[in-house]
Order: C-alpha cells, then sequence, then structure tokens
C-alpha cells in the first residue's frame, strides 16, 4: 500500500513539474517563432512590420536577448541610433559574454 501510494506521489509531483517547465519554455519557444517571422519580413524589406514583431517577441520575453540585439540592428539599419544603443545596452546586460553584442 505505501509503495502504491508513493508511486502515485511521485507520478502526480512529476506531471506538475513537466506541466511548469512547459509552462516557462512557452514564452521563449513563441518569442524564437517570432523573431523568425521579423527576419522573414526584414528579408523582404518589410521593416516596420520586422520592428513590431521585434518589439513583439520581447514583450513576449523580456529576457530575449537575441531579440533586443536584433532590433538593435534594425534600430541602426533605419538610423535610430538612440534606440539601437539602448536595445544593445540591454542585449549585453542580459548576455554580458556575447560576441553578437
Amino acid at each position: 500500500m505505501k509503495n502504491i501510494l508513493l508511486s502515485i506521489c511521485l507520478f502526480i509531483a512529476s506531471s506538475m513539474t513537466g506541466q511548469f517547465i512547459t509552462q516557462t519554455q512557452s514564452p521563449r519557444l513563441t518569442a524564437i517563432q517570432i523573431i523568425q517571422e521579423a527576419d522573414n519580413m526584414l528579408r523582404t524589406g518589410r521593416t516596420q512590420e520586422a520592428l513590431l514583431a521585434y518589439t513583439s517577441a520581447i514583450n513576449m520575453d523580456y529576457s530575449f536577448a537575441e531579440a533586443y540585439m536584433k532590433r538593435a540592428r534594425l534600430y541602426q539599419l533605419l538610423g535610430q541610433t538612440y534606440e539601437a544603443m539602448k536595445d544593445y545596452d540591454r542585449a549585453l546586460e542580459l548576455n554580458p559574454y556575447s560576441e553578437y553584442v
């Protein structure tokens, strides 16, 4: 009986942990998909749409350094130096060892 109860408790605990991990990964995965769409928009010259998409990815996951870096590059391309510097600074703050920032 004790083994059955222990098995049930372990099953419930592992199920809850799996749900928590899935929920915490979801915003990052969504942000990655949005960034991929933004990259495609940028390749086809839809810069304003790409800018909105990068911003959307950042809003989805505020700790995603790559999103800040990509938006910074686009701001730089658009001649918006101040905004670019803010995003580069934030990307560097989030990932100080990045070779891309």
